[in-house]
Order: structure tokens, then sequence, then C-alpha cells
């Protein structure tokens, strides 16, 4: 299936300190945690499709250096394929034929997956036909990465398939997902969290993070407004559907909010020091 995608370089700015009466700085590390329990995503995606698109768009508010899927220990992930596995595998873009689906999943992988990330990239600035084209592209290519995902074999397990991508996979309950989601913030000087999910039980995580100096982006839904979506929208700094993922409005979006983040900031720093002024005179 589809591996990992190499996240976006994005500038590095410098450290400063957490306490809660000092503002923080955006751009050093971001951490994505997707709750696959109520997190789930697109049906019609491969989940490493998902979250290559997860990963660029997280990549727009600084560089990855986290991703963590949870699970429940009785949680079933195995997504079923409705088709056989053929004798030859066939790639649907380029036709190259393979004995074995893994070889034909590593040239997917390797070839395809990476001009995919660079059409996502370059969509963003295109105009007239070239828009159209690379549109057109990339929409072949979800079509093609469905019949990878779900050619090859009967059932496929997600959790295997985000492991082969580079995201480490935690099984537990909500109270061991909050301590591992905490204790990363804590430990690894991160200042952007993403956290994939609909519940309303981690909605003390965003509070907290918020203490921390963490800026938190939600993901999840599909554009309703139930109360807990609401609620837990309303306690991060940024939020976005998976529509919005995957369409690439969410990667568009990202530096726009980022930069309203640092001019925040900015301001924060300079009334920090004003009153730190005054405070010694």
């Amino acid at each position: 299936m589809l591996n990992r995608l190499l996240g976006l370089k994005s500038k590095i700015l410098p450290t400063i300190s957490s306490s809660s009466s000092r503002p923080s700085v955006v751009g050093v590390g971001v951490a994505l945690f997707w709750d696959l329990n109520y997190g789930k995503p697109p049906p019609h995606l491969p989940i490493q499709t998902t979250f290559q698109y997860l990963r660029i768009a997280a990549s727009r508010f600084g560089t990855v250096r986290l991703a963590i899927a949870f699970t429940s220990s009785s949680h079933d992930t195995r997504r079923r394929s409705s088709s056989t596995s053929p004798t030859t595998h066939q790639c649907p873009i380029c036709r190259w034929k393979f004995v074995d689906h893994s070889e034909l999943d590593s040239h997917f992988r390797d070839i395809h997956e990476r001009e995919q990330s660079k059409r996502l990239i370059d969509v963003t600035s295109a105009k007239g036909f070239r828009k159209i084209h690379l549109s057109s592209k990339i929409e072949n290519f979800k079509k093609a990465a469905r019949h990878v995902a779900f050619t090859g074999s009967g059932s496929s397990d997600p959790t295997e398939e985000l492991r082969r991508a580079g995201v480490r996979v935690r099984k537990g309950d909500l109270g061991a997902m909050r301590e591992e989601i905490l204790d990363a913030l804590g430990r690894s000087g991160l200042q952007c969290a993403v956290l994939v999910s609909d519940d309303l039980g981690l909605t003390d995580v965003l509070k907290e993070a918020k203490t921390r100096g963490v800026k938190t982006v939600v993901v999840g839904g599909d554009g309703g407004v139930s109360e807990k979506k609401v609620e837990l929208r309303r306690c991060a700094d940024a939020a976005f559907t998976w529509k919005e993922v995957i369409k690439g409005k969410a990667m568009e979006a990202a530096p726009k909010i980022v930069q309203r983040w640092k001019d925040k900031d900015l301001l924060q720093r300079l009334e920090w020091k004003h009153n730190s002024s005054d405070t010694r005179a």
C-alpha cells in the first residue's frame, strides 16, 4: 500500500519558554495525533493515502516530528476488500505488471506517491490549463490508490498500513491516549499539535496544550455542527473537516493561520516586555 511521505520542509524558528506568562513561537515542531476510534478517515480512500493528505496539511504548520495513531485494544480496524487478488498485478497509472502485490506496492510508493506529493504542492500556485491538468492528475492518482489498496488481499489492517508509513501505533483506552499525548508534548519541545478526532473526551487535552503554549489544530467530521464537534473545535486554535484536508483547503489555509498566530505572538511579546519594563520602573 502507500507508504510514508516526506514532510514538507519549513523554516525553524528559535524556541522560547512555554511558560504561560510568555507567548510561544510556532514553527519549531508539529505533532500529529490520530484517534482511529473517533477520527475515522473517509471510507473511499486507503488509509495511507489519507495519512498522506494529513501529513502534508500538518507540515504546513511546521516540521512534522512525531506521528502517533491510537486505537483501543478491542477496536477492529480491519477493512474488507471486495475483490480477489489477480494472478498478475498491474499498476493502474503506468501499466507496469508485477507478479507479487508487494512489488506493485513498492513501485507505487517509490514512483507515483512522490509524484503526487509534488502535484499537491504545485497545484496551489498553478493557473489556467496547468491547474486543470494537475487537478486531473491528482484525481487519477486517488482512483489508482484505491485500486492498489484494495487488491492483493482479502482484508487489510489500517494499523499495519500506518506502521509501514512510519506512524507509531498505540493501543489503549481514552485515559492512556490522553496521557501519551500530554507526555509527548511535554518531552518533545513541540509547539503545534494536530489532533484527528471527534471525541469530546479530549477537550481537556486541548486546554492543557494551550497552557503549555502549544497551538492546536483539530481534524475530523464531515462539516456537521453537532454539539461534540463544536465544543471540541472551540477549544482548538484551528479546525478542519476531512473534506477540507482531502481537497487541499487545509494545506492552503495553514500558512495564513500560522502568520496570524505569529502576529498575535509578536504583539504578546511586545506587551510582555512593556509590562516587564513598567514593573522594573
